[in-house]
């Protein structure tokens, strides 16, 4: 889990969800944050930086005596949060990291082929490795803090972008294409939004710049109507490289 990546989505939300004065509705109302669910320390992370970015006065720990004791003893310097502890519903059980990988698996076949109430039909299209530019956050390429000489700090920081070459370590991946409007301005491709993700399935060529690989993609009808289906344009100059699966 990347907390850093939870904690920039953390600090481009609140301006949006501020209460503003003139909206009395807004200012007396709530806000329900569903946490990760990681008991660990970064899981910790993520919730402490929720609280100082909204403002956070109510925690509560569901059905999870250790998460509610070190909530507690975690805040128990800060006043203006209350920690409460709630027990589970009858029936409710763990969802383990099977459960969680088959879910994630079906939730990207259905992104690409849809439900059985909405079926989706990928197309197929070649495109030059020339063409696009592919990177992958630095934090998936660095090295284990005990693994660097004695004595040495990271030259790449987690949120730093590492260019990744064209080969077969690209197949069976799936690429989320980026509205940045420059591959050089690195804080941009990292803050922009996304137009969708592709599903890398093949290629062929032996050389670099022979290399083409086959993308399939999903298609829908707020996506046609956009134009955004267009391999050649701004949208492919930038792919982030997310996940090894075979579709």
């Amino acid at each position: 889990m990347c907390h850093w990546i939870w904690q920039r989505d953390h600090h481009f939300l609140t301006p949006t969800i501020q209460p503003t004065p003139m909206n009395s509705a807004a200012r007396i109302a709530g806000l329900i944050i569903d946490t990760t669910g990681l008991i660990d320390h970064v899981g910790y992370e993520i919730i402490q930086h929720a609280i100082e970015e909204f403002s956070v006065n109510v925690i509560i720990a569901l059905g999870h005596e250790r998460l509610y004791s070190d909530m507690v003893r975690i805040l128990k310097d800060n006043q203006t949060v209350s920690v409460i502890k709630l027990a589970k519903s009858g029936g409710v059980v763990e969802r383990d990291a099977s459960f969680r990988r088959q879910t994630q698996m079906h939730k990207i076949q259905e992104y690409f082929y849809g439900t059985p109430k909405c079926d989706l039909l990928p197309y197929s299209t070649f495109i030059n490795f020339n063409d696009v530019s592919i990177f992958r956050v630095g934090e998936g390429s660095l090295a284990p803090s005990s693994a660097l000489p004695l004595g040495m700090d990271r030259a790449v920081s987690e949120t730093q972008l590492c260019k990744v070459d064209a080969g077969d370590i690209l197949l069976n991946s799936v690429l989320a294409v980026s509205n940045a409007e420059s591959a050089e301005d690195e804080n941009g491709l990292i803050e922009a939004n996304l137009a969708g993700f592709i599903y890398i399935r093949g290629r062929r060529g032996k050389t670099q710049d022979e290399r083409t690989v086959a993308v399939a993609r999903a298609v829908t009808q707020a996506e046609s109507s956009a134009g955004i289906v267009q391999m050649d344009g701004g949208l492919m100059d930038v792919c982030s490289f997310r996940f090894r699966y075979g579709l």
